[in-house]
């Protein structure tokens, strides 16, 4: 692939239309009011959140950076929203705590991958033929990450050489690939698809060929993809619907509650209430602990207001250290996720600790290579955070309000951090005190939705 290639034309044009923006000069006696980072704010939310629905010194915690609404149908008999399955099948990356990032990679197919990096024992007449089928199984697999190498490469370019309108329109290498990228994502499609089918096939026929070893036979043949034309689900498997509505079997993901009893339990009562309390005077809080190495990036304005049908940065705090927050929630759950019975999860142990038998370890992999931070089966979800119906009360300078009063007055919504409060203008209420200068908004979230603030993220063999 030539990261010249006319799909990436578009960067040219956008730079060609890309405003010059002059230079302010700068008057070197101007007094700069310092301004506010989201950190403080940041860390405070997660400390708190993590506390009041996990427990101390739960380090397994990923914060969103934005909510994500639980407003998909339920799925009918035998099949699983594709809303809800993109959400809960996905390794989540290794990434700073609120720059969650799903990636494109599914549990499933990295649990596969694992296998064509271990050698098993089968009878001498079929070794060579199991072996050949595994090389090219090997090789689909390194075509796949040289192609999705390739294609990272060419999207930083862009990404550095277009400036803030490449950055504005493809914000991430996900929405190039449906744009600029799009031939390029057919391209690994495809040789995706090979590499599965590959897969398939080699766990085919060495599940029937494994020596002496009953449960990794049968852990190894559930991991083959039904035939299309099979109408009555294998254990371990489910339908869901692709982008284009035709239903495909996909490894099933047991979900601890289903989507329309957990509404039913946080509507009905206020199990899970709790209260956060923010203050942007209180510089460095710190996280007390994270399973991303205690580090932070929120690229997204902790404040945020849906105004004219599209959501904008709202920097109360930029330079207004008295801003103060409080969140409280009516009612919040939390939801387990695990895999389905495809997932063999004492050879995973096995594997992990490199005990066991009836396999080995191919030459230069390790565990931590298959399993560590950045192994081929690093994380998975393990649970969903989930909270309904929350209330906010912002305290600021009145000054403050005044630079922000328009868009609060007719704002169709406000996100805070990993919470969104839905609504109309009428939904916010604003007091002032003249006395101390302040300025109180408050409000809620009238959506009958919950929303997905987190999850909690798994480490297989550990």
């Amino acid at each position: 692939m030539d990261i010249h290639d006319p799909v990436c034309r578009d960067i040219k044009i956008l730079k060609n239309i890309s405003p010059k923006i002059p230079r302010k000069r700068v008057n070197k006696n101007t007094k700069f009011i310092k301004k506010m980072d989201n950190q403080a704010l940041l860390q405070q939310t997660y400390n708190q959140i993590a506390k009041e629905m996990l427990g101390e010194g739960n380090e397994h915690f990923q914060m969103f950076a934005k909510p994500i609404n639980f407003s998909w149908p339920v799925a009918p008999t035998g099949q699983e929203s594709p809303q809800a399955y993109q959400l809960i099948s996905i390794m989540p990356k290794w990434s700073d705590v609120a720059s969650y990032d799903p990636g494109d990679a599914r549990f499933f197919d990295a649990y596969k991958s694992v296998l064509s990096h271990l050698t098993f024992k089968v009878s001498p007449e079929k070794k060579k033929d199991m072996q050949d089928l595994k090389d090219q199984w090997t090789t689909a697999n390194n075509e796949v990450s040289s192609a999705e190498g390739e294609i990272n490469s060419a999207y930083q370019t862009q990404k550095q050489n277009g400036g803030e309108v490449f950055a504005t329109l493809y914000p991430s290498i996900t929405k190039w690939l449906e744009g600029p990228g799009s031939a390029w994502k057919k391209e690994v499609d495809v040789l995706t698809a090979i590499a599965l089918s590959l897969g398939d096939d080699y766990n085919k026929k060495l599940s029937v060929l494994i020596i002496g070893n009953d449960p990794l036979a049968d852990a190894v043949a559930a991991l083959v993809t039904p035939l299309p034309t099979i109408t009555e689900a294998p254990r371990g498997w489910t339908k869901v619907a692709n982008a284009g509505g035709v239903l495909e079997w996909q490894p099933l993901f047991d979900v601890g509650t289903d989507g329309s009893t957990w509404r039913s339990k946080l509507t009905s009562g206020t199990a899970g209430a709790f209260t956060i309390e923010l203050d942007a005077s209180k510089s460095d809080m710190g996280f007390d602990k994270s399973w991303a190495e205690a580090k932070a990036e929120y690229n997204e304005s902790f404040f945020g207001i849906n105004a004219a049908g599209g959501w904008e940065k709202m920097n109360l705090n930029e330079s207004d250290s008295s801003v103060k927050v409080e969140i409280s929630v009516k009612a919040s759950t939390l939801v387990e996720v695990t895999p389905g019975a495809w997932y063999n999860g004492g050879f995973v142990r096995d594997l992990f600790r490199n005990t066991g038998s009836g396999w080995t370890i191919d030459s230069g992999w390790t565990p931590e290579k298959l399993f560590g931070k950045d192994g081929l089966l690093s994380t998975r979800v393990n649970q969903l955070l989930v909270v309904y119906k929350q209330q906010f009360k912002i305290t600021m300078s009145s000054s403050t309000y005044d630079k922000f009063s328009e868009q609060i007055n007719v704002s169709l919504g406000l996100r805070i951090g990993p919470f969104k409060f839905e609504g109309s203008g009428g939904q916010i209420s604003t007091k002032q005190d003249t006395t101390t200068n302040t300025t109180v908004i408050t409000g809620g979230d009238s959506s009958d939705d919950p929303q997905i603030i987190g999850v909690t993220v798994a480490f297989p063999g550990k």
